[in-house]
């Protein structure tokens, strides 16, 4: 009977055993997903802005290729490092404006001198020409959320880095 017990108990500390490591390896799978994307991510963002790096470097900038596009005013979609960088682009530019930024995070505020949006705060705004979204990674979602609302031009900022460079 004893030993029966035994085996009874080691079983079910093996059972708990192959739970718990179930579980970690679960959670092992969502950690590397997760940093798999992020590497995604940060990957796209580097072979954007070194582009970009290039581009301006070879005297070739967004101003240009949006003014060459019939653009003359535009809203930046994202207040994050690359739409910082846009903004700095194009904050003393001639051709081409921007009216404001549209953020989900950043409403109220201040950007530069232009004032931060919500997406459903378009309607009460000046009119553009086109929407430059800067949250490369989620483009296509936000493209067919703004199109549903009516915007006729979305772009991409790494689409236009990478027309620039002819690529």
């Amino acid at each position: 009977m004893l030993y029966f017990i035994i085996i009874l108990f080691v079983i079910s500390v093996l059972i708990v055993y192959i739970y718990f490591i179930n579980i970690l390896l679960k959670l092992y799978k969502k950690t590397a997903d997760k940093y798999e994307s992020l590497s995604f991510i940060y990957e796209a963002y580097y072979n954007v802005t070194s582009l970009w790096i290039r581009n301006k470097n070879k005297n070739k900038n967004i101003e240009a290729y949006l003014a060459n596009k019939g653009i003359k005013y535009i809203a930046v979609y994202g207040a994050g490092k690359l739409g910082e960088l846009l903004y700095e682009e194009l904050k003393n530019a001639s051709l081409v404006k921007i009216k404001y930024i549209i953020d989900r995070n950043t409403v109220n505020d201040k950007f530069g001198n232009l004032p931060v949006i919500n997406v459903d705060q378009i309607d009460l705004m000046d009119k553009i020409d086109a929407i430059v979204v800067t949250p490369i990674y989620v483009y296509e979602d936000i493209k067919n959320s703004l199109i549903d609302k009516g915007i006729k031009i979305v772009l991409c900022i790494d689409d236009i880095i990478y027309d620039i460079a002819g690529l």
